[in-house]
């Protein structure tokens, strides 16, 4: 199948998955449309007390429901990851989680944006928040700027905004003070237009031409160059000095649609895990180290997947992967972190 026909697919999964979404606002933890369960982990364990033969009351271990989509950053103020909405069997979610490594911890906030998937996310170090972008609600993309700055989410309303979208790119980019948001998909299709935020308002980056990244590419900023790096179908691009150059072709093999990335400080290298390849989901994980890519093998990586939520816990020193779309669009619900040193382990 070709690759843009196994977009195509994905995307219907996706699409199917929301349907019934569509609700301007829902309250703290639900989905756009119908209940939604909260699965945990249960872990038995033998209390004092109870007698052999009874079975013990299991312990629920509080994670997110399964989902695809989501939006997800590491906030280094804090040592924590932050994950919010996605795309969950019953409609979109508007429910935070922060994750310290070991465990996720439900944030209750009596204001919370609107119910969505594919938001843009990252952590603007500048400003010690992390920052939320559009997104779909339904299937309407948004338009509307929000901030987490550890206990409450924020909505901003600059004079200037960027045109509404979901699945946009966006990074922060530490020589500019600025995160720089590149392209996904408006009201009239796939976007190209780029946008740097300053705190304050949203201003286009002029003439900064308009990478063939189409709908469903990654970016991550790339610290041994100190550039942001955008994955795509036609080759991966460098964003510096306000404007897009081509780099190169993507080699054979690395998953160029619905991939997440993120800069590994470790091993120096921007990471690249899942996405939809040729032969459908993958669970691959590639590394960028500035000038080639170079697949990492891994004895028992997760499941294959698309639309990862992906992070770099900088305090634990480990990459971080939640949820995503496996074969057949069901959403996921599992938590895997990767490091250099002991290769994948699941903490679901």
């Amino acid at each position: 199948m070709r690759p843009a026909a196994l977009a195509a697919a994905l995307m219907a999964a996706l699409f199917l998955a929301v349907a019934a979404a569509g609700a301007p606002h829902v309250l703290r933890g639900s989905v756009a449309r119908g209940p939604v369960p909260v699965p945990s982990a249960e872990v038995a364990a033998v209390s004092p007390g109870v007698s052999p033969g009874v079975s013990p009351a299991p312990t629920r271990i509080p994670q997110p429901s399964a989902r695809i989509g989501a939006g997800m950053a590491f906030d280094a103020a804090r040592g924590a990851t932050v994950l919010f909405g996605g795309s969950a069997a019953a409609g979109q979610l508007d429910d935070t989680w922060t994750f310290n490594g070991k465990a996720w911890t439900l944030r209750t906030t009596s204001v919370v944006p609107r119910a969505r998937d594919l938001p843009g996310v990252t952590y603007d170090a500048a400003r010690a928040q992390t920052l939320l972008f559009g997104g779909r609600a339904g299937q309407a993309p948004l338009a509307d700027t929000w901030t987490w700055d550890g206990a409450a989410w924020n909505q901003l309303h600059p004079a200037h905004q960027p045109p509404a979208r979901y699945g946009a790119l966006l990074a922060y980019y530490p020589s500019t003070g600025a995160a720089i948001l590149y392209g996904g998909v408006g009201l009239s299709g796939v976007l190209h237009d780029t946008w740097g935020w300053t705190g304050s308002d949203w201003q286009p980056v002029v003439d900064a031409g308009a990478p063939a990244v189409g709908e469903g590419g990654s970016m991550a900023y790339d610290a041994r160059q100190a550039r942001l790096l955008a994955v795509g179908d036609d080759g991966y691009w460098s964003f510096v000095g306000g404007r897009w150059i081509r780099v190169d072709n993507t080699p054979a093999g690395l998953p160029t649609s619905f991939a997440a990335a993120v800069y590994d400080n470790d091993v120096n290298s921007i990471l690249l895990f899942g996405g939809q390849g040729a032969g459908g989901p993958s669970s691959d994980l590639w590394a960028f180290d500035g000038r080639r890519w170079e697949k990492r093998d891994a004895a028992s990586p997760p499941p294959p997947r698309a639309h990862p939520a992906l992070a770099y816990d900088d305090k634990e020193g480990a990459l971080v992967v939640f949820g995503g779309a496996a074969a057949g669009g069901a959403p996921l619900g599992d938590t895997w972190l990767w490091t250099a040193k002991d290769g994948w382990r699941s903490v679901s």
